[in-house]
C-alpha cells in the first residue's frame, strides 16, 4: 500500500469505519477466513513492506500471532506500538510480504468493522 507512513494520532474514543476507503489490496475479497469481535492488538509500521498491521498475539502461548494487513484503519490510529480493540474479518492474504514469516505466525488482510483505541504508545 504505497504512500504509507507512521503518523501521530488525535486520540478517538471510536472511529465511523462506514466513512473509511478499502486499501486496493482489500477490494473485492469476500472469503472471510474468521471474524474476530473486541480484540486487543497493537497496531505495527512494518516499513519493509510500507504496510500497517495489527498484532495479535493469542494469551498463554509463546508464538501464536495474528498479523492483520489493514484494509481500512483510520489515519488517527496509524501510530506504530499504539493498542487498539477491534471487531473485524480476517480474509486470506494474496501476496507474499518481503518480511521473514516465522512459524506460529499467520498474515490475512484485515477489514475492521469496529475499532477503538486502548492505549497511545508511551513516548507519543
Amino acid at each position: 500500500m504505497p504512500g504509507c507512513a507512521p503518523r501521530t494520532p488525535v486520540s478517538p474514543n471510536s472511529v465511523d469505519l462506514s466513512k473509511i476507503r478499502l486499501e486496493s489490496g482489500c477490494s473485492g475479497l469476500t472469503t472471510v477466513i474468521k471474524h474476530v469481535d473486541n480484540r486487543t492488538g497493537t497496531v505495527y509500521y512494518n516499513s519493509f513492506d510500507k504496510v500497517y498491521m495489527i498484532r495479535y498475539h493469542y494469551p498463554g502461548t509463546y508464538d501464536s500471532v495474528d498479523f492483520g494487513v489493514t484494509c481500512n484503519l483510520p489515519a488517527e490510529l496509524q501510530v506504530d506500538g499504539a493498542k487498539i480493540t477491534f471487531d473485524g474479518d480476517y480474509l486470506s492474504l494474496d501476496r507474499k510480504l518481503g518480511t521473514p514469516q516465522p512459524v506460529g505466525y499467520s498474515y490475512y488482510y484485515l477489514r475492521l468493522t469496529k475499532v477503538r483505541l486502548f492505549t497511545k504508545p508511551a513516548d507519543l
